[in-house]
């Protein structure tokens, strides 16, 4: 169809007239106030919940990785209690198998050495005294209570 054809078709159509309030009501509306609509209730209250759904999610979230860290954690603490208690079974047992002396001194052409698994709980105790009261130092010869035929430690 032509455009010519189109604009006579239209202009045959009845005309729309206004009902008699339409100017009126168009025209009291220009004069109030603009109106400002208020949100609708339920919009707030899903927004409300919206907002306390996402912050309880996240602190759930952080209390889950928090816990995960914790665990993680002791984990890691456990294996290395493991690995102590083991090393030391190992050192225990390193230490029942040692052959238990100690070097009381020396001079150009004598050592001075004690094996203490032949001496009595009561004998090794007071040998061990003074090396532990001085915290790891070498201990020294201890004269007084040596003597050529044996030892009255």
């Amino acid at each position: 169809m032509d455009e010519n054809r189109i604009s006579h078709l239209l202009r045959a159509l009845p005309r729309e007239e206004a009902s008699p309030h339409f100017t009126a009501g168009v025209l009291r509306r220009l004069r109030e106030p603009p109106r400002r609509a208020a949100p609708a209730r339920w919009l707030v209250a899903v927004a409300t919940i919206l907002i306390l759904a996402v912050g309880f999610g996240a602190h759930q979230g952080w209390q889950w990785y928090e816990q995960r860290q914790t665990m993680a954690r002791i984990a890691a603490l456990r294996a290395e209690q493991r690995d102590l208690e083991a090393e030391l079974e190992s050192l225990e047992a390193l230490i029942a198998e040692a052959h238990p002396v100690v070097h009381l001194g020396s001079t150009r052409n004598v050592d001075l050495v004690v094996d203490l698994s032949r001496l009595s709980s009561e004998h090794r105790r007071r040998l061990m005294q003074p090396a532990l009261a001085q915290s790891g130092q070498p201990m020294k010869p201890r004269r007084a209570n040596f003597q050529p035929g044996g030892s009255r430690l």
